[in-house]
């Protein structure tokens, strides 16, 4: 399984071939002033001619840490807090299964229930290894993210 860093990168280079600036462990606070603050794990950003977080990414790196709700709502906050177009959740559905087959009977309504939860911030969900193999439609997410005037 890739190490945490490496899918950061990857998504680096993604969202730098699509254009888009990137950062990775971007900094959220929830008002300009505050010492408070969140870190997202990774954001695809406009660059003219002000930086607009367009995607935000939360990537859960363990199957165990993927079906545990709490975690999971922390992170819905993280990318609430952001305001991206879109809140993206990158997490490892093989190593769920492996963990816990009943549980993953369950992973698209729980995958369900996480986007409710998100609203009104659009929340996708995507397995890691889609991601590093590139089995993402990038395309279909952004039309989502900037809808066609």
């Amino acid at each position: 399984m890739a190490e945490e860093r490496i899918v950061k990168n990857k998504l680096k280079e993604i969202g730098e071939s699509l254009g888009f600036r990137t950062k990775s462990n971007f900094i959220v606070r929830p008002y300009p002033e505050s010492w408070r603050f969140m870190v997202l794990d990774h954001v695809w950003l406009t660059s003219e001619p002000i930086e607009v977080p367009v995607i935000g990414f939360e990537v859960t790196m363990r199957g165990r840490v993927f079906r545990n709700t709490k975690k999971m709502k922390g992170d819905i906050v993280n990318l609430q807090l952001l305001n991206p177009r879109i809140g993206i959740l990158v997490v490892n559905e093989k190593e769920a299964k492996e963990e816990d087959e009943k549980w993953y009977e369950e992973v698209d309504s729980f995958k369900k229930f996480l986007e409710t939860i998100a609203s009104p911030t659009h929340l996708e969900v995507l397995d890691i290894e889609d991601v590093m193999r590139e089995r993402v439609d990038w395309k279909l997410i952004l039309e989502k993210a900037v809808p066609q005037a």
